[in-house]
């Protein structure tokens, strides 16, 4: 009788523990998700912004230093930089780098952890019965 109890509230225990892991990996895997999808349409919405900057500006046009000669792109490659630079949105720059960096933040650390994400799927589906 006793053993009987025992058993059903080790199930029950299981069961929710199950049930937790359950919830912390989907909500893992959903804010990885998200904050891909968050941190990729920042990056490529403020690119796109200053390609359109960069191109009303004709700012690449400073390129066109490096068809010269070697002694040429010497002299006049860094105050062309610096030209560049100025012209630069700082801001928008800064949120372009910031998303950039956050999403391969996160692409990284995801794929640093496929593998320990990987086997708790795993262990969830056969605890539920899915794959054997």
């Amino acid at each position: 009788m006793l053993a009987k109890k025992m058993k059903k509230l080790e199930n029950k225990v299981l069961k929710k523990v199950y049930l937790y892991e359950v919830k912390k990996t989907a909500f893992e895997i959903a804010a990885r998700v998200i904050g891909v999808i968050i941190f990729g349409l920042i990056a490529l919405v403020f690119g796109l912004s200053l390609f359109e900057i960069f191109s009303e500006q004709s700012s690449f046009d400073f390129l066109q230093i490096l068809n010269e000669d070697f002694e040429v792109i010497k002299k006049f490659f860094i105050d062309s930089l610096y030209v560049f630079y100025l012209e630069t949105p700082k801001l928008l720059m800064f949120l372009f780098v910031a998303g950039v960096f956050l999403l391969f933040l996160i692409i990284i650390h995801t794929v640093k952890q496929l593998e320990k994400i990987k086997n708790r799927i795993k262990s969830i589906l056969k605890y539920f019965g899915v794959i054997n």
